[in-house]
């Protein structure tokens, strides 16, 4: 609920933060595919950060690695934030 209420505000990204995250379930990862949607439907960007190894592999073993934009910190997340914001 949280995060679809941000995305109804269409920032021009979002950075969702995932260290303290230990389990990730298929109601998760829909959860976050919702998310991605709605962003990309305005040409925002939807960023994930800090995932644990446990996480991360479930990321891998779904491929969905290969659609989020994934980042090893927040800081490196709010880097690629802020620098493709001063692009537009």
């Amino acid at each position: 609920t949280a995060l679809l209420k941000v995305t109804d505000q269409k920032p021009p990204a979002i950075i969702v933060h995932l260290s303290a995250v230990t389990y990730m379930d298929s109601s998760g990862l829909a959860t976050l595919i919702e998310g991605l949607q709605k962003v990309k439907q305005y040409n925002g960007k939807f960023l994930l950060a800090g995932l644990r190894t446990e996480v991360q592999d479930v990321f891998q073993l779904s491929r969905l690695d290969k659609v989020f934009e994934i980042h090893p910190s927040l800081e490196d997340a709010l880097k690629t934030a802020e620098k493709d914001g001063s692009d537009q």
